[in-house]
Protein backbone atom coordinates (compact mmCIF):
# COMPACT_ATOMS: atom_id res chain seq x y z
CA UNK A 1 0.00 0.00 0.00
CA UNK A 2 2.96 2.36 0.34
CA UNK A 3 2.96 2.84 -3.44
CA UNK A 4 -0.72 3.74 -3.53
CA UNK A 5 -0.17 6.58 -1.04
CA UNK A 6 2.41 8.11 -3.37
CA UNK A 7 0.18 7.70 -6.40
CA UNK A 8 -2.86 9.22 -4.68
CA UNK A 9 -0.76 12.19 -3.57
CA UNK A 10 -0.13 13.02 -7.25
CA UNK A 11 -3.82 13.55 -7.98
CA UNK A 12 -4.62 17.20 -8.74
CA UNK A 13 -7.57 17.10 -6.30
CA UNK A 14 -5.48 15.63 -3.48
CA UNK A 15 -6.20 17.01 -0.02
CA UNK A 16 -4.15 15.82 2.94
CA UNK A 17 -7.13 15.81 5.30
CA UNK A 18 -9.68 14.04 3.09
CA UNK A 19 -7.33 11.80 1.17
CA UNK A 20 -5.37 10.72 4.23
CA UNK A 21 -8.63 9.30 5.57
CA UNK A 22 -9.46 7.89 2.14
CA UNK A 23 -6.13 6.06 1.89
CA UNK A 24 -6.55 4.75 5.44
CA UNK A 25 -9.98 3.44 4.46
CA UNK A 26 -8.62 1.77 1.32
CA UNK A 27 -5.91 0.11 3.40
CA UNK A 28 -8.46 -1.00 5.98
CA UNK A 29 -10.67 -2.40 3.21
CA UNK A 30 -7.76 -4.45 1.91
CA UNK A 31 -6.76 -5.65 5.37
CA UNK A 32 -10.31 -6.61 6.34
CA UNK A 33 -10.84 -8.33 2.99
CA UNK A 34 -7.77 -10.50 3.46
CA UNK A 35 -8.57 -11.13 7.14
CA UNK A 36 -12.15 -12.18 6.38
CA UNK A 37 -11.03 -14.47 3.58
CA UNK A 38 -8.44 -16.09 5.84
CA UNK A 39 -10.99 -16.37 8.66
CA UNK A 40 -13.42 -18.18 6.35
CA UNK A 41 -10.66 -20.58 5.36
CA UNK A 42 -9.79 -21.34 8.98
CA UNK A 43 -13.49 -21.78 9.78
CA UNK A 44 -13.77 -24.29 6.94
CA UNK A 45 -10.91 -26.30 8.44
CA UNK A 46 -12.67 -26.64 11.79
CA UNK A 47 -14.16 -30.04 12.75
CA UNK A 48 -17.68 -28.61 12.87
CA UNK A 49 -17.44 -26.15 9.99
CA UNK A 50 -21.11 -26.69 9.19
CA UNK A 51 -21.97 -24.95 12.46
CA UNK A 52 -20.03 -21.90 11.25
CA UNK A 53 -21.85 -21.54 7.93
CA UNK A 54 -23.22 -18.07 8.70
CA UNK A 55 -19.82 -16.83 9.81
CA UNK A 56 -18.14 -18.27 6.72
CA UNK A 57 -20.73 -16.74 4.40
CA UNK A 58 -20.48 -13.33 6.06
CA UNK A 59 -16.69 -13.44 5.91
CA UNK A 60 -16.73 -14.24 2.20
CA UNK A 61 -19.33 -11.55 1.49
CA UNK A 62 -17.37 -8.98 3.50
CA UNK A 63 -14.16 -9.93 1.73
CA UNK A 64 -15.74 -9.36 -1.70
CA UNK A 65 -17.51 -6.13 -0.73
CA UNK A 66 -14.42 -4.67 0.96
CA UNK A 67 -12.22 -5.54 -2.00
CA UNK A 68 -14.64 -3.96 -4.46
CA UNK A 69 -15.00 -0.86 -2.28
CA UNK A 70 -11.23 -0.44 -2.05
CA UNK A 71 -11.00 -0.48 -5.85
CA UNK A 72 -13.83 2.03 -6.19
CA UNK A 73 -12.32 4.37 -3.58
CA UNK A 74 -9.01 4.52 -5.45
CA UNK A 75 -10.92 6.21 -8.28
CA UNK A 76 -12.52 8.86 -6.08
CA UNK A 77 -9.60 10.96 -4.89
CA UNK A 78 -10.73 14.50 -4.20
CA UNK A 79 -14.43 13.80 -3.82
CA UNK A 80 -16.92 11.06 -3.07
CA UNK A 81 -20.09 10.77 -5.11
CA UNK A 82 -23.36 9.99 -3.34
CA UNK A 83 -23.28 6.45 -4.75
CA UNK A 84 -19.81 5.85 -3.31
CA UNK A 85 -20.88 7.20 0.08
CA UNK A 86 -23.81 4.75 0.05
CA UNK A 87 -21.44 1.90 -0.83
CA UNK A 88 -19.01 2.82 1.96
CA UNK A 89 -21.88 3.09 4.46
CA UNK A 90 -23.19 -0.31 3.37
CA UNK A 91 -19.69 -1.75 3.79
CA UNK A 92 -19.55 -0.35 7.33
CA UNK A 93 -22.85 -2.07 8.13
CA UNK A 94 -21.63 -5.35 6.66
CA UNK A 95 -18.34 -5.08 8.55
CA UNK A 96 -20.15 -4.50 11.83
CA UNK A 97 -22.47 -7.44 11.19
CA UNK A 98 -19.48 -9.63 10.35
CA UNK A 99 -17.69 -8.51 13.52
CA UNK A 100 -20.70 -9.40 15.63
CA UNK A 101 -20.99 -12.82 14.00
CA UNK A 102 -17.26 -13.49 14.36
CA UNK A 103 -17.33 -12.52 18.05
CA UNK A 104 -20.16 -14.99 18.65
CA UNK A 105 -17.94 -17.83 17.44
CA UNK A 106 -15.47 -17.17 20.27
CA UNK A 107 -12.46 -18.62 18.45
CA UNK A 108 -9.10 -16.86 18.31
CA UNK A 109 -9.18 -16.42 14.53
CA UNK A 110 -12.75 -15.08 14.53
CA UNK A 111 -11.96 -12.58 17.32
CA UNK A 112 -9.02 -11.29 15.26
CA UNK A 113 -11.25 -11.00 12.20
CA UNK A 114 -13.82 -9.11 14.27
CA UNK A 115 -11.10 -6.63 15.23
CA UNK A 116 -10.24 -6.07 11.55
CA UNK A 117 -13.93 -5.59 10.79
CA UNK A 118 -14.36 -3.02 13.55
CA UNK A 119 -11.28 -1.14 12.34
CA UNK A 120 -12.91 -1.08 8.90
CA UNK A 121 -16.15 0.33 10.35
CA UNK A 122 -14.15 3.13 11.95
CA UNK A 123 -12.26 3.87 8.73
CA UNK A 124 -15.49 3.93 6.71
CA UNK A 125 -17.09 6.27 9.22
CA UNK A 126 -14.12 8.65 9.03
CA UNK A 127 -14.38 8.85 5.24
CA UNK A 128 -18.13 9.42 5.13
CA UNK A 129 -18.41 11.50 8.28
CA UNK A 130 -20.71 8.94 9.91
CA UNK A 131 -20.13 8.15 13.53
CA UNK A 132 -22.92 5.94 14.72
CA UNK A 133 -25.39 3.18 13.92
CA UNK A 134 -28.15 5.79 13.99
CA UNK A 135 -26.52 7.75 11.19
CA UNK A 136 -26.13 4.59 9.11
CA UNK A 137 -29.79 3.78 9.71
CA UNK A 138 -30.79 7.28 8.64
CA UNK A 139 -28.98 6.67 5.37
CA UNK A 140 -31.21 3.69 4.68
CA UNK A 141 -28.96 0.92 5.91
CA UNK A 142 -30.45 -1.52 8.41
CA UNK A 143 -27.69 -3.12 10.48
CA UNK A 144 -30.00 -5.73 11.99
CA UNK A 145 -31.07 -6.84 8.51
CA UNK A 146 -27.43 -7.25 7.54
CA UNK A 147 -27.11 -9.91 10.20
CA UNK A 148 -29.75 -12.13 8.61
Amino acid sequence: MKYMRGIVAQHPSYSVDHNGQLVACIESCSSASASASACADVCLSQPHADEMATCIRMNLDLSDIASATARVLTRHVGHLTQAVVVQVNALAVMALACAIECDQQEKEHTVLCAQACRALVEACNHVTGSSSQAEASEKGVDQEAALH
